[in-house]
């Protein structure tokens, strides 16, 4: 889920709610943003999960973080993480945050409630952010999908002796003949399929 709120009386857009985060994390590109120096960070210890890798942060910061509007709202003080990594989205609202604020989170209707003085404060999902992250993270993917592991590319994107022709076609992958055996499907054996080697033919 994909939210906007006010984080240092700035609004930030394309923060993740993640119930499944120990952690809440801004990257330093938003730091930057809202003018604050990486001076005013503390130490803190290095995590894992975010990136696929162990991240170690440029520090953490205490921040409010507001929900609502004039008419209804609240602020709660959220220590954040800072990161200089890559991320399609600007940071990450982890259990710290939803504790802190009460928050529950309604999956189905793409919904974030959190109690107020005034009453139940109802956060509407960025669709349209949230479709411009998942795009991002497929174009991330995809490149990394076409570097083999173990070559770089130069400055054009071609790698080391490659050539800047268009590529041949990928032969489709039929599986490890190792791992993998066919099957008649039918007894003149013109339909076959393939399945692993450790399955039964029935």
């Amino acid at each position: 889920m994909i939210v906007s709120p006010v984080i240092h009386n700035y609004k930030v857009t394309k923060m993740l709610v993640d119930g499944g985060s120990s952690l809440n994390l801004l990257t330093a590109k938003v730091l930057a943003i809202l003018q604050i120096p990486q001076s005013r960070l503390q130490d803190t210890g290095v995590f894992q999960g975010v990136n696929g890798s162990v991240t170690r942060p440029l520090g953490k910061i205490t921040l409010p973080v507001t929900f609502g509007d004039s008419k209804n709202f609240r602020t709660e003080e959220i220590v954040f993480d800072i990161a200089d990594t890559p991320l399609p989205y600007n940071g990450i609202l982890g259990r710290p945050a939803l504790a802190k604020f009460m928050a529950v989170s309604h999956f189905a209707y793409n919904m974030l409630k959190i109690p107020a003085p005034w009453g139940v404060i109802k956060i509407h999902a960025d669709i349209d952010d949230a479709i411009y992250c998942v795009q991002q993270l497929n174009q991330a993917v995809a490149i990394t999908a076409d570097v083999p592991q173990g070559v770089q590319e130069d400055d054009a994107g071609v790698p080391p002796g490659g050539s800047t022709s268009t590529p041949s076609k990928k032969a489709p992958f039929h599986g490890d003949p190792q791992l993998t055996k066919k099957v008649a499907l039918t007894s003149d054996g013109v339909r076959s399929i393939t399945i692993g080697a450790r399955l039964t033919d029935k």
